[in-house]
């Protein structure tokens, strides 16, 4: 299950009209079968995920955004270990999203 990125869904209306448009073209009019065939296919059923999903995005930084502004209130208070902890679990939330950006689109193809 992608974080960022969802598969896409594969229409039946799309598939059927793949068919039926391979059914009803005459094979001495297509120069590269191979060529062909690869291209429809991508265009019904398009490989790994393809549709970024922006919400869960806004919903990491805004608790990246909320680590990091309580991080600057704890240092601004003068609490020390809270800040430190905070300026580090906010380094660790920005780690872990741009690694799932990157593993997600990169599996995606």
């Amino acid at each position: 299950m992608g974080v960022f990125f969802e598969r896409t869904a594969i229409s039946q209306l799309d598939v059927k009209e793949a068919i039926k448009n391979a059914l009803q073209t005459e094979p001495a009019t297509v120069q590269d079968p191979e060529a062909e065939a690869k291209q429809k296919a991508a265009e019904v059923a398009p490989a790994g995920y393809g549709k970024f999903n922006t919400g869960r995005f806004i919903g990491a930084l805004v608790i990246f955004g909320a680590m990091v502004a309580a991080a600057i209130v704890t240092d601004g208070t003068g609490l020390d270990d809270s800040s430190k902890a905070l300026w580090g679990f906010a380094a660790t939330i920005f780690g872990v999203v741009v690694g799932f950006l990157a593993g997600e689109k990169s599996a995606a193809g």
